[in-house]
């Protein structure tokens, strides 16, 4: 009898079957993912066929979309994952499109009782981050950058599973949308996570020094230290826990010290607050107004966000953050002001 196969963690299995299915441009028979997976698929025919059935039943309900397709005189039957199922096609606005859609956005967001508040403002957040706030008539918004072509992220989002498990070393190039640049990191990627219909791993920056979480959207390149591959060049710590970073937001990443900070939300906002600043201290203030106090390692994000947020949330502390805000509104006033002319 043949022995059973050696179980990898189940995350890793199955990340490892959808980048592999997403690169097939023809159905895979079930012999053939056996073979492509041995380890995982190896031993007694009636063990690794359940195995098949829950694997794939555990990526459809992920959202990966395998078909079994009947064969014809083209192809073969077998298993399949349509891409254009799996990666949503990319959206391509002009400036004059951004501008539209985030006045908009804004506006939306100010209606009292408005019912998808919360997903719109994180959108907005996004579309933000991507493309800048559009804060003059005469400045154009800049193109949203797309990223690799999904087949290239499908390779690096394996590439990446092999560095975590074999803890070898990758260097990348990353870029970074808010300075609208790219940067040569080497990382030491200690694991992954899916947020938000988005991969993303945390790992120790060298560039950096210190712990760093990357986006696969917005890798340009990537490779694996080849050099002495059954050797690890470095350990995962033994605390490491990659939900505590794949959960960050942009007021947690490192740019100063800690420091505690307090934003007011009032009327339809206060409701919201648990959602809006996840792992604030709430405090009710009165039925339609909450205090909502965090410690942030980047104030001026924080900052950004309440004034995205709209008039009914006002940053309380500390006074540095108050005077931020007032200088942020005061530059937006000045240019909305030099555009009227």
């Amino acid at each position: 009898m043949n022995p059973e196969p050696a179980k990898r963690p189940p995350e890793e299995r199955l990340l490892r079957l959808a980048a592999w299915l997403l690169l097939q441009r023809t159905p895979v028979t079930f012999a053939d993912i056996r073979v492509q997976f041995p380890a995982d698929y190896g031993g007694s025919f009636e063990a690794c066929d359940k195995r098949w059935t829950r694997d794939k039943q555990s990526l459809q309900e992920a959202g990966v979309p395998i078909q079994f397709v009947a064969g014809d005189s083209e192809r073969p039957e077998g298993y399949l994952v349509d891409p254009h199922g799996y990666y949503l096609s990319s959206l391509k606005l002009s400036p004059e499109e951004l501008a539209v859609l985030w006045t908009a956005g804004q506006a939306a967001v100010r209606m009292g009782g408005y019912p998808w508040r919360g997903e719109l403002v994180s959108a907005l957040r996004k579309l933000q981050v991507v493309a800048g706030a559009p804060d003059s008539p005469r400045r154009p918004l800049p193109q949203v950058n797309h990223g690799a072509a999904a087949r290239e992220q499908s390779r690096w989002m394996e590439q990446i599973g092999v560095a975590v498990r074999q803890r070898k070393r990758v260097s990348l190039r990353y870029y970074v949308p808010a300075r609208d640049e790219q940067t040569e990191r080497e990382v030491d990627v200690y694991g992954l996570a899916w947020r938000r219909g988005v991969w993303l791993f945390a790992g120790h920056c060298h560039l950096r020094q210190g712990i760093r979480v990357f986006y696969l959207t917005r890798l340009r390149a990537l490779k694996v230290n080849a050099k002495e591959p059954s050797k690890p060049d470095y350990e995962i710590p033994a605390d490491f826990n990659v939900r505590a970073y794949s959960a960050q937001q942009p007021w947690d990443y490192w740019i100063h010290a800690e420091q505690e900070a307090c934003v007011r939300l009032r009327g339809g906002l206060a409701g919201l607050a648990s959602s809006l600043l996840p792992g604030a201290r709430i405090e009710e203030q009165s039925p339609d107004s909450v205090l909502a106090r965090l410690t942030v390692r980047d104030l001026d994000a924080l900052v950004r966000y309440a004034l995205s947020l709209g008039p009914e949330a006002e940053i309380v502390a500390p006074e540095q953050g108050r005077e931020r805000a007032r200088q942020m509104l005061g530059r937006l006033q000045t240019s909305v002001e030099g555009g009227a002319r």
